[in-house]
């Protein structure tokens, strides 16, 4: 709804109202909800908050009212929390009722988060106050880390924790996090977990990690990451990630290239997303050790032209989407005309075959 106003009447014809309706509408700081007699109301609006009657669901958040708040308490009866109030940064505290059983993702709260409280009965949702993270009971999926210290150590030598996975965006309210130490339970690491992480100097990984997505620390290139030697999935070697078994694949590129990138003779494929995001660089030398490459090059601004070595035998069909300045994709692979030219902005002015 585009038109502004601070009050508005919801008629009693009205059987449903869209996630998020009034989003855009940050005067709106009442709601009248008209009910015809003798029936049931259909939607409540209670403390700036517009639910159904059932009030299982959030429908819209007064602006104002989440101004005027240091603690967000997410009302008894939502079971899924999915709506943004991550522009509040005067809240500091969030409760978590007894239904909740769905946290959308860490994106949707603001970095003041310092507290997490989770009221008792809740069967999905636990608090370690000590390690200052909220995570799942049954999954054991750490959902937020909302610590303020410079060195988060989530080592867990006893195992009391057992954390498996760290979700999209989990460690965003840590935003003075300078080294993280990460337990050696840890098996699975999501995208964007550490984007807002920028003070990094070091994130430690354990010997039990087997799923890294290379979008971990997505435009996020400081720092530098290492993994315990004992890991048999991956290696980090001159903060690049890449798989120990075969075939070694280039995960992702964990600091900002500047000018020229040369991938190491050993890599045998490219993985997807491995170049996301590299704006600054304007070259990069395939060997001929490749044979695959993913969609690894999307949003390179900054190339203009690629060689690919006869050995490489497939391009995935997104491989440069959004290089909007790429000219020339120079290859020599007849079988790579087939899913040319790879997303790229130019299309077919691109394709420089050397048969």
């Amino acid at each position: 709804m585009n038109t502004v106003f601070s009050e508005i009447t919801i008629p009693s014809t009205v059987d449903k109202i869209g996630n998020n309706v009034f989003e855009s509408n940050t005067k709106l700081n009442n709601i009248i909800i008209k009910n015809k007699e003798g029936e049931e109301a259909k939607f409540v609006y209670e403390s700036g908050i517009l639910m159904p009657a059932s009030k299982d669901k959030i429908l819209f958040l007064s602006d104002s009212y989440l101004k005027s708040i240091t603690t967000f308490e997410i009302p008894e009866g939502i079971t899924e929390f999915a709506t943004s109030i991550s522009n509040y940064n005067n809240i500091t505290k969030l409760v978590i009722p007894i239904s909740l059983t769905s946290l959308e993702n860490a994106n949707y709260l603001p970095t003041s988060i310092s507290e997490i409280e989770v009221k008792d009965g809740n069967n999905k949702y636990i608090v370690d106050s000590n390690y200052k993270i909220l995570y799942t009971k049954d999954t054991k999926e750490l959902a937020i880390c909302y610590s303020k210290e410079e060195t988060i150590n989530l080592k867990d030598e006893n195992n009391e924790l057992g954390i498996l996975k760290l979700s999209a965006f989990s460690f965003k309210q840590a935003t003075n996090a300078k080294n993280i130490i990460l337990p050696d339970s840890l098996t699975s690491i999501e995208s964007q977990v550490f984007n807002n992480c920028k003070n990094i100097q070091e994130i430690k990984m354990g010997k039990n990690v087997n799923n890294i997505d290379s979008l971990f620390k997505y435009s996020n290139f400081s720092g530098i990451v290492t993994i315990d030697a004992g890991n048999e999935n991956y290696v980090v070697e001159n903060n690049v990630l890449y798989t120990k078994k075969e075939p070694k694949t280039l995960v992702t590129v964990l600091y900002l290239i500047d000018g020229e990138f040369v991938i190491d003779s050993s890599v045998k494929e490219i993985g997807t997303l491995a170049f996301h995001n590299q704006n600054k660089m304007t070259s990069v030398i395939i060997p001929d050790s490749v044979t695959k490459i993913n969609s690894s090059f999307n949003y390179c601004q900054g190339l203009v032209s690629i060689e690919i070595p006869r050995s490489v035998e497939s391009i995935d069909g997104n491989c440069f989407s959004n290089c909007s300045n790429l000219d020339k994709v120079t290859f020599y692979n007849e079988k790579l005309l087939e899913t040319a030219p790879w997303g790229a902005t130019k299309g077919d002015k691109v394709i420089d075959f050397k048969g």
